[in-house]
């Protein structure tokens, strides 16, 4: 293949802290890799995407060459598939996107969307708690695509 975009995550903080083997061993995609080193011609463009959750969240706005100090399992197993990846892949682009937010897919997914959940939330007049000191950039999921497109043809 020339790209492959690897999607594939438990991307719950809970659930990889309940089943940090689990997290890791799906969340580093060590198979993967190895399947595209199995080509002869190894030059597959793999797109990976991570997380904000790299970073412990002292600062504001980080940028890609801030040190990657996560705080829970699920940051600490997006680190470990950086690492791998960046020293076993020729080839890569790795994106750190936040919340990505979009309209419902057309497949179901066990978790509501950001933006289902608080309309939902809202419909049933629950009240809402948010974290008063979190700083993150949600990305609306047309743009990541934009981007993963614009990646494709370089």
């Amino acid at each position: 293949p020339d790209v492959v975009v690897n999607c594939a995550a438990i991307s719950v903080p809970r659930a990889c802290e309940i089943d940090p083997a689990s997290a890791h061993a799906i969340n580093v995609p060590s198979s993967l890799v190895k399947w595209l080193q199995s080509f002869k011609q190894n030059s597959t463009l793999l797109i990976h995407l991570s997380t904000d959750q790299v970073y412990e969240g002292e600062k504001s706005f980080y940028k890609e060459e801030d040190i990657a100090i996560p705080l829970n399992v699920y940051g600490k197993t997006k680190v470990a598939a950086e690492k791998f990846i960046s020293e076993n892949c020729p080839n890569f682009a790795i994106l750190r996107s936040s919340i990505i937010y979009g309209p419902q897919t057309l497949s179901p997914v066990p978790k509501s969307l950001p933006i289902q959940w608080i309309d939902g939330a809202l419909s049933k007049r629950e009240t809402l708690e948010f974290f008063h000191d979190e700083f993150r950039c949600p990305i609306y999921v047309k743009d990541l695509v934009t981007v993963i497109l614009a990646l494709t043809s370089q």
